[in-house]
């Protein structure tokens, strides 16, 4: 696997540092052990079965950070492997769509990660933006603001052999009031594609491709799926497969397709339906979404700022890998961990 290798201890440990990332601000570096001591903790912002967040401020720096703390002795076997991965492929990304993770370290009782504030994304996150908006965003609004810079960041991941798996509103950060940079978050459903082909469902319903329903090994094209759903939300107000039972809802994602309301523009729909596209193979990647004219209408193309080595590379991820050479052969095994669902940075 590329990156860092990350090794979690069990049982009594001193406090450890697990891995510091080039993203750390210079003001947050130290020449001895992070820890929680290093920490004032203030709101909790969300509590699961084996993870906990909280917003903070590094006492050395005086830098705002949010908190996330796995409980070691909630941990599965499964959720121990995950959360390792998580902190090996986060470290790994440095995109100006992507929250920063800072730091990883452990003591007896948690793993922590340090990451980029909810002052860095004082927007909050797009679930709660869509709400205030009453459901949903203008076309101009989802494209533009949205849809564009969550494909970029994608193309990025994509480039580097990672899948998110886990895009829904709840997971975009918005980094100021309105609209600003917006940001992907929660990578503990992330792996590297060249080395784990999972087989298990992983994500939320309403987001899984229909490969991931019938949970053979799946690629990349999982993540512009989800774009496709992402932006029928956004623009009409609810998922397009959407169903009172988690039976209607798998029929509608195998074998339907959207019902688009006649207000839309037509931009939109071959956007959203070129990217629902049920084969998998023949689904475009998101650096080929970039490129669809309803993008291009609301945000012309521009080169995407180098925000760390190969970034700027994106445009050629088209060829980088073909769908056409990726097998369906399982090499691991890997499902949710449902471990964190809403968020706020």
């Amino acid at each position: 696997m590329g990156g860092t290798p990350i090794v979690l201890y069990e049982g009594n440990i001193e406090p450890r540092t697990v891995h510091v990332t080039e993203s750390c601000p210079p003001a947050m570096s130290r020449a001895g052990t992070w820890r929680l001591e290093d920490f004032e903790l203030h709101k909790q912002l969300y509590k699961g079965k084996a993870s906990l967040l909280y917003r903070a401020t590094c006492r050395l720096s005086g830098l705002p950070v949010a908190l996330k703390l796995y409980r070691k002795l909630r941990l599965s076997a499964l959720n121990w492997y995950q959360v390792q991965r998580e902190i090996r492929i986060h470290s790994q990304l440095q995109h100006e769509n992507i929250v920063q993770l800072y730091a990883a370290f452990e003591d007896s009782d948690h793993v922590y990660l340090a990451l980029q504030s909810g002052c860095a994304c004082a927007g909050g996150d797009l679930y709660e933006e869509l709400k205030r908006h009453g459901g949903h965003l203008s076309e101009e609004t989802v494209a533009r603001d949205v849809i564009r810079p969550c494909l970029s960041a994608l193309a990025y991941l994509h480039l580097k052999g990672f899948l998110w798996r886990d895009c829904k509103p709840e997971n975009i950060l918005l980094a100021g009031p309105g609209f600003g940079s917006v940001k992907l978050a929660d990578f503990g459903l992330s792996i590297d594609s060249t080395e784990e082909r999972p087989v298990t469902r992983a994500g939320t319903l309403d987001y899984m491709a229909p490969e991931v329903c019938l949970c053979p090994a799946v690629h990349r094209s999982v993540d512009a799926w989800a774009i496709g759903i992402l932006g029928y939300e956004l623009v009409v107000g609810h998922p397009p497969f959407e169903r009172e039972t988690r039976t209607d809802t798998y029929e509608q994602i195998m074998y339907r397709r959207p019902n688009y309301p006649a207000w839309i523009s037509e931009e939109s729909r071959t956007f959203i339906s070129a990217a629902l596209t049920k084969s998998a193979r023949k689904r475009p990647t998101a650096a080929d979404l970039l490129d669809h004219p309803w993008i291009l209408k609301h945000c012309p193309r521009t080169p995407v700022p180098a925000a760390a080595e190969g970034q700027n590379e994106v445009a050629s991820e088209k060829s980088a890998v073909s769908d056409s050479k990726e097998s369906d052969d399982v090499k691991k095994v890997s499902c949710s961990s449902g471990m964190v669902r809403h968020i706020q940075y």
